[in-house]
Formats: C-alpha cells, structure tokens, sequence
C-alpha cells in the first residue's frame, strides 16, 4: 500500500517472517527433561557427523552415570516419513 497519508511519504511494506519451534519441543518425542533436574542438558548427532569426530573415543570412554550416549532415530527434516540416524547425548544434574 502506497501514498495512504495526506502528503504520499509513507508506504506498507510487508516480509514474511519464520519461526522455529523450541528444540524441546521439537525432539519431545526423543528425550522428555526432568524439571526436578538443576541443569538437563540434550546434544542430537547425525551419525554422518558423528562418524567424522575425532574425539569420539574420548567422549565414549567417560564414565559418569549422568552422561549418557544413545542410539536414536530422528525424523529426516527433508522426509519426515524417512528416519535418519543419531546419537542422543544427555547429561544431568
């Protein structure tokens, strides 16, 4: 919309705008954060990704029965009907 006011100096224009929803959300149907929890904390890994860390022995050879490494699989963000996947890693205080 243009020239709306007495003087034509001002205009109307609209951008679309995206959200994104909260990863605890989004991954609700993975890991549920206990809220009796001081501090949840929930990394998701591709596998592709993970494969490529060169630390990952380290991370695994950690023993600490707060921190926990799993087998997941998550919904493809390209085909939410395909499954893809992961690792979930979680730690708790």
């Amino acid at each position: 919309m243009n020239s709306v006011d007495p003087l034509e100096i001002t205009y109307l224009r609209v951008r679309g705008m995206w959200h994104i929803e909260n990863p605890w959300k989004v991954f609700s149907y993975i890991y549920q954060r206990n809220h009796d929890n001081l501090f949840n904390f929930m990394a998701i890994i591709n596998n592709e990704k993970w494969e490529s860390l060169k630390n990952k022995d380290e991370l695994l050879s950690i023993k600490n029965e707060r921190l926990t490494i799993a087998d997941i699989k998550i919904k493809d963000p390209n085909n939410p009907l395909k499954l893809k996947k992961a690792k979930l890693i979680t730690y708790y205080l």
